[in-house]
């Protein structure tokens, strides 16, 4: 008798787990809230209370769903686009320089950094045991030390 109401807690228990996860829930459902959510997945599953990754996996294996979140942020690209182009004509020099680092690349429109290895400053050497040293590894250290003790 005493087994009921545990068997009643443990059903309870598993209905919640299998809520937080995407098969607890109606595809169309998961489908029609994540286009809702402009293809969001996380803002997606905090609304159907699944848990993120489960979800995130679910999309992924899911080529209508993947395809819809591809639509989305291909929506967002193009808004986004359309903005920037909108900046440049407007005469936004930062806009200008950043499209034409990112679009003009091809172009040579590329921010370079250069170093001046010339100025670099050579870290000193550490301390080496040369007792750890093979035969061969000594001769080596030996040719070396020898010739550059002739040219100074």
């Amino acid at each position: 008798m005493d087994n009921i109401p545990r068997h009643n807690a443990l059903v309870k228990i598993k209905r919640k787990a299998d809520k937080r996860l995407p098969s607890g829930h109606p595809r169309e459902l998961i489908l029609e809230t994540l286009d809702d959510n402009g293809g969001n997945v996380d803002k997606t599953a905090t609304t159907l209370s699944i848990n993120y990754v489960a979800l995130g996996n679910y999309v992924d294996n899911d080529p209508e769903m993947r395809a819809l979140c591809i639509k989305h942020r291909e929506r967002i690209l193009d808004k986004s686009e359309e903005k920037l182009l909108e900046s440049i004509e407007d005469g936004n020099l930062t806009s200008v320089r950043f499209a034409l680092s990112t679009l003009g690349r091809d172009r040579g429109y590329v921010q370079r950094t250069e170093k001046d290895v010339r100025t670099q400053e050579i870290p000193a050497p550490k301390s080496v045991d040369i007792s750890q040293l093979s035969v061969d590894q000594l001769k080596q250290l030996e040719r070396i030390l020898g010739s550059s003790s002739e040219s100074d």
